[in-house]
């Protein structure tokens, strides 16, 4: 027993050696502070560079232009944010409920979509006439 106290007594030790080696070479002090700006509710992240090849950014959130189904429910999408989907030609089912959508002109190459719901958006007059253009 007093063995084992005297090991546990002694890797202690030299762990905090450790540590006081690796707070000297990197010369942690302590006084580093990071700021954080918290004067808005909501920290909006625009993309910093091109999505990958094969993506689409929306709202800042990939989506790969293989999908066949998308959600894109209560997102506060606007006729901009959903140009990128013109891209994801394999789309067979699309969901835009309850965003702020009031031109869908930008889909009309989707020749795949089947299903498209559309509830709960603006300018639901320039929706139906966009979907009655695509239909004929």
């Amino acid at each position: 027993m007093k063995n084992i106290k005297g090991f546990i007594a002694g890797a202690l030790t030299m762990l905090l050696v450790v540590i006081l080696v690796l707070f000297a070479l990197y010369g942690c002090t302590g006084d580093e502070q990071t700021e954080i700006d918290i004067s808005t509710s909501e920290t909006i992240l625009e993309p910093t560079s091109e999505p990958p090849i094969g993506y689409i950014y929306i709202k800042n959130d990939l989506y790969s232009i293989d999908s066949t189904a998308l959600d894109l429910t209560e997102m506060e999408l606007t006729n901009i944010d959903i140009e990128p989907l013109r891209q994801i030609t394999n789309l067979t089912w699309l969901n835009l409920n309850t965003n702020q959508i009031s031109d869908i002109s930008v889909l009309s190459n989707l020749n795949n979509l089947s299903i498209l719901s559309l509830y709960g958006n603006i300018g639901k007059a320039s929706i139906i006439t966009n979907i009655c253009m695509k239909a004929n």
